[in-house]
């Protein structure tokens, strides 16, 4: 089914257009403006006057919240840790902490050591070259707020941690803080959808300067390795930083990595299972700054197109 918004005016004719345009098989439903705000108030008990920026902040807040009881329950307040561990985590995450691992989140995400956390680190290529070539700073803005969006939502989709995103770089962590089974293989399914979102990242940018970029979607680096979370703030347990080997290795990785490439550490890529490991091949040892001499594995040239390189049927989804 197709759902387009259409004004009243051009009602009938829109219909038609799309009609003649969609497969058979399918069904085409048109709704006006009119029917979404009574669709809206119907679900979110949010009356809309106009669609504009304040306006749909308004529902936002609404979606937010309906998000917040489903993943807390009656603990919901809405308060500012809360919050916070939505942002990181997303509802479907914390919800299946307290079903499956039987704790909260808030328990759960204690200061002190995790073993064995995946950390995907992805930056964008050449985003330095896309940057001096854009004469508006607006094009910049808004290829980041796109790059920043997306990346989250993959992150917490396939049930990460949404560490932070540190200029053009966003750092994930998977494992933390429950081990759910596939954590490692949902890590690299992640920097997978990661990678396809630089690309388009990169197209969209492209269509806006002049000057034709060589570099094209994101570096990406897999380390697997303790993590030690360390508060940001005393008593807080949604502010947290990460101090782990692992990080640096993933940063360096990512370094080492051509654009749109993936490149993991060894002992991430003994984890995956053959499925998954038929898409790498054996890198050249890497001189990593500072961390040592890694034997690392790359996605193969030219099997980009592969992109299921574990079935994601147990990952979190939904709002």
């Amino acid at each position: 089914m197709r759902v387009v918004v259409a004004d009243e005016e051009n009602l009938a004719a829109l219909e038609s257009e799309l009609r003649a345009c969609v497969d058979r098989h399918f069904e085409v439903e048109v709704w006006t403006p009119s029917h979404l705000r009574e669709l809206i108030l119907r679900h979110f008990q949010v009356e809309l006057s106009r669609f504009d920026r304040e306006d749909l902040l308004v529902l936002r807040s609404a979606v937010e919240k309906i998000k917040g009881e489903f993943a807390f329950g009656e603990r919901y307040k809405g308060s500012a840790p809360q919050l916070m561990l939505m942002w990181h985590f997303g509802c479907w995450t914390i919800r299946r902490v307290q079903e499956e691992a039987g704790i909260t989140i808030e328990s759960g995400l204690r200061k002190g050591l995790y073993r064995d956390a995946a950390i995907v680190i992805a930056d964008l290529s050449g985003f330095s070259s896309y940057v001096r070539d854009s004469p508006d700073d607006s094009v910049v803005q808004n290829a980041l707020e796109s790059f920043y969006t997306k990346t989250r939502r993959e992150v917490i989709s396939f049930g990460g941690m949404m560490s932070q995103f540190v200029g053009d770089a966003v750092i994930a962590v998977f494992g933390v803080p429950v081990q759910f089974p596939d954590y490692v293989e949902h890590a690299l399914e992640c920097a997978a959808s990661i990678r396809d979102i630089g690309k388009s990242v990169s197209k969209s940018w492209q269509r806006h300067i002049d000057r034709l970029q060589t570099a094209v979607g994101c570096h990406t680096g897999i380390a697997l390795g303790d993590l030690h979370m360390v508060p940001l703030r005393s008593y807080s347990y949604c502010h947290m930083g990460l101090v782990s080997d692992a990080v640096n290795m993933a940063a360096r990785l990512s370094s080492a990595a051509r654009p749109g490439e993936i490149v993991l550490s060894n002992a991430l890529y003994q984890r995956l299972g053959m499925a998954s490991q038929k898409h790498f091949e054996e890198a050249d040892p890497i001189e990593a700054k500072n961390v040592g001499r890694l034997q690392a594995w790359r996605w193969e040239t030219g099997k980009e197109s592969a992109h299921d390189p574990v079935n994601a049927s147990s990952v979190c989804s939904g709002p």
